[in-house]
């Protein structure tokens, strides 16, 4: 099922001057390639994207992320606790690669920087 804003909530962000734009894909989340396709057409050349597992993962499998910028507690958290992205992988040989580009601490964290999909060692 789609969800659409109520009529009251887009006119607000319209008239806050927001664009709002409805790209529903086939699965009743938005296409995001159509989404960027958009976006790309309106000379928008870099997009972040601050996202749950769910938008990660399915921005990651899509092929549309070139870089990840991950800050990294210093702390492990529980098998129950929710993935960076949701990467249904059965097997190590699915794996995605990385190319760290860099690596700094931020206070007490990490800053990690990688581009997606090239050969990790």
């Amino acid at each position: 099922s789609q969800i659409e804003l109520a009529g009251k909530q887009r006119e607000a962000l319209v008239g806050a001057g927001a664009t709002v734009l409805h790209q529903p894909g086939t699965d009743g989340r938005v296409d995001l390639r159509a989404l960027l396709g958009h976006l790309a057409q309106a000379q928008c050349n870099e997009v972040l994207i601050e996202a749950g597992p769910t938008l990660a993962g399915a921005a990651l499998r899509g092929g549309l992320v070139d870089e990840l910028v991950i800050y990294m507690a210093p702390a492990l958290m529980g098998s129950a606790a929710r993935p960076l992205a949701e990467l249904p992988f059965a097997s190590m040989e699915e794996k995605l690669g990385l190319q760290i580009s860099d690596i700094q601490a931020v206070g007490s964290d990490w800053r990690i920087t990688a581009s997606v999909g090239q050969a990790s060692a």
